[in-house]
């Protein structure tokens, strides 16, 4: 009997203990959020922060984009995050470049023996200057966080923005957010005019990456008024240094004949290489990130399953759309492709009323899970956590209700009435 309870015993720890870490929460990082800045000239400090959710970690790395036409860095520091226990930890502040707008390898290590950390605190603190007014994204890329094995950990990211407010709020309209002036020319490419209507065309950003055969190319775009955040890009073939371009409009392309169907929230180009490049040949498959704000589907009624990117190619053409995460501003998606021409984000009124929307809230955005699985039963969105405690529940009443089967089965039974047939007592 104590041998079986043992086994039992034993068998519950497995389950609970292979639960707990089916549903452990990824990481998350985030660069401090939403910042605003009274006037140009200020400096002004931003935080790279990492709740490892109890994964214990030993390192970290990354790489920041930001609008160098706006802003600038003028130095970097490490946070308190390896160092929270005691550690000793190694620290690179990577490599800057203004220019470009770009702050490469930096990186922080643990190099204590058997030591970890399991708690939120700063990598790295960035102290930056406000060039001009306008507005930056401050974009995370080649974000690796480590475990004690060195092995890369899930990993969910909160991008920030910062506004520079002195003067006039910055609408795109007043700088192009470049990084180049783009490669070769071509009628309707990235590298020469699309023939979108000067007028109609709200900002402009555009870059040059070299793309190779089978390797993932990203173009992350920095201005903040962008609906697109990265284009990623695997080809089929390696045509070299291949300029992306997104054109962020007013109105409906005049590339096109309808307006795209459904609530439009933008209308955008998007142009990769000169004519004729951008084809299924040449593109094996992309991915297009772009964000929508709540406040915008809040006073249209949209419902945020239903956001898509629409694609026009001769018509209006929707592509695979998926929700992949959320804060309590912004939804986020990704859409797949192989062909970039005028695009339109649209979504669907819900006449009902009946959405999925995390509920509105405010608490500090940086300490929020960015990626969110959203419930269907009663609309309730669900992080790793409460699912976690949701199985460890449903097991703990379950292994009660055997042990107690386990044990009535095998306690004798009282006699009720004389039992004329004399059964055995085993066979209870």
């Amino acid at each position: 009997m104590k041998t079986s309870y043992l086994n039992l015993s034993l068998i519950v720890l497995i389950i609970l203990s292979t639960a707990v870490s089916a549903f452990a929460a990824p990481v998350e990082v985030s660069v401090t959020s939403d910042i605003q800045i009274g006037e140009v000239g200020q400096d002004f400090s931003i935080n790279i922060s990492i709740d490892p959710f109890n994964n214990p970690i030993t390192g970290a790395q990354f790489n920041l984009l930001f609008d160098s036409s706006v802003l600038e860095i003028k130095s970097i520091t490490e946070g308190n995050l390896f160092n929270q226990n005691g550690a000793n930890t190694a620290f690179n502040s990577g490599i800057l470049n203004n220019s470009d707008g770009t702050l490469i390898n930096v990186w922080g290590l643990i190099i204590t023996p058997g030591a970890n950390v399991t708690t939120k605190a700063n990598i790295s603190t960035i102290t930056m200057n406000a060039k001009n007014t306008g507005s930056s994204r401050l974009n995370l890329t080649h974000m690796i966080v480590s475990d004690p094995d060195s092995n890369a950990l899930e990993v969910n990211i909160i991008n920030g923005s910062v506004s520079i407010n002195s003067g006039s709020v910055g609408s795109g309209g007043g700088s192009s957010g470049s990084a180049s002036s783009g490669g070769g020319g071509g009628g309707g490419g990235a590298g020469g005019t699309s023939g979108e209507d000067f007028n109609n065309i709200q900002l402009k950003e555009k870059f040059d990456r070299f793309i190779n055969k089978d390797i993932p190319t990203s173009y992350c775009f920095r201005n903040a008024t962008n609906p697109i955040i990265c284009i990623n890009i695997t080809a089929n073939i390696s045509p070299g240094e291949i300029n992306t371009a997104v054109e962020v409009l007013r109105n409906t392309s005049s590339l096109v004949k309808d307006p795209a169907p459904d609530t439009v929230f933008k209308n955008v180009n998007i142009w990769v290489g000169t004519y004729g490049f951008a084809t299924p040949t040449n593109i094996k498959h992309a991915e297009i990130t772009f964000r929508v704000p709540v406040s915008w589907m809040r006073s249209n009624s949209i419902d945020p399953d239903s956001i898509t990117m629409m694609h026009y190619q001769g018509a209006w053409e929707p592509l695979s759309t998926k929700k992949i995460s959320e804060t309590s501003e912004w939804i986020y998606y990704e859409a797949s492709t192989t062909r970039f021409s005028p695009h339109a984000i649209t979504g669907k009124i819900s006449y009902g009323g009946s959405y999925n929307l995390i509920p509105q809230t405010t608490a500090n955005t940086e300490s929020q899970q960015m990626e969110k699985q959203v419930s269907n039963v009663g609309n309730e969105a669900e992080s790793p956590g409460n699912l976690n405690k949701y199985l460890i529940t449903g097991i703990f009443i379950g292994i009660v209700l055997n042990v107690t089967l386990i044990i009535w089965i095998r306690k004798p039974k009282k006699k009720m009435f004389s039992n004329p047939f004399r059964i055995h007592q085993d066979l209870f």
